[in-house]
């Protein structure tokens, strides 16, 4: 137990998810899912140019800390933000 957390679960888990969302879907059930709160990919600036996201610097030690995104309404488009992932 414990240590980093390998690329295959990550992938197992994530396909796991998305057959539940769909089987959730298929028997009409609305799938509420853990609240967005801001965190998004580095390599969301270069796909969405026109939103409003926060570069956060470096952590100490020079590494990327991750970007935020202001939301809102206006910002960007919930079916433009299940696209960051």
């Amino acid at each position: 137990m414990g240590g980093i957390v390998s690329q295959p679960y990550i992938d197992q888990q994530v396909a796991l998810q998305k057959k539940i969302l769909k089987r959730m879907k298929e028997l009409n059930i609305q799938p509420i899912v853990p609240a967005f709160w801001g965190m998004i990919p580095r390599s969301a600036k270069a796909k969405f140019p026109n939103a409003k996201i926060i570069d956060q610097g470096k952590w100490a030690g020079g590494f990327d800390r991750p970007l935020f995104f202001r939301a809102n309404r206006l910002s960007l488009p919930c079916h433009d933000q299940y696209k960051l992932y």
